[in-house]
């Protein structure tokens, strides 16, 4: 495991939280997208609340664990390939040192 100094951590932290307000905001618009269903007529309260129900056990508990389990350095390089991130916005310093966990991710995606 790569060792970070204190400010590349902190940078890593913020990083990695900003990723997670952007994927998590995403699939809430999913959610949203169902609520305006809802409120126009086109579905009913009960099957809104089933997409409540699995948008909870679900995806915000699937996106709660990989960024609860996942190395920080990890959360970034795949946000990175995922475009939550830019790469203006990660410092060079941080994209070279987790250069191989981004191809890594690359990877995943391109098999995918």
């Amino acid at each position: 495991m790569t060792r970070y100094d204190k400010v590349t951590r902190k940078k890593l932290r913020e990083l990695s939280g900003e990723s997670y307000e952007r994927e998590l905001g995403e699939q809430l618009n999913e959610l949203l997208d169902r609520f305006h269903d809802w409120k126009n007529g086109a579905i009913e309260s009960s099957e809104l609340s089933d997409f409540i129900h699995k948008f909870h056990n679900g995806v915000s508990r699937e996106i709660y664990k990989l960024y609860n389990f996942l190395p920080e350095e990890d959360i970034v390089a795949r946000a990175l390939v995922l475009d939550y991130l830019t790469e203006d916005e990660v410092p060079e310093n941080i994209i070279e040192q987790i250069s191989p966990r981004i191809e890594i991710y690359k990877q995943k995606l391109d098999s995918e």
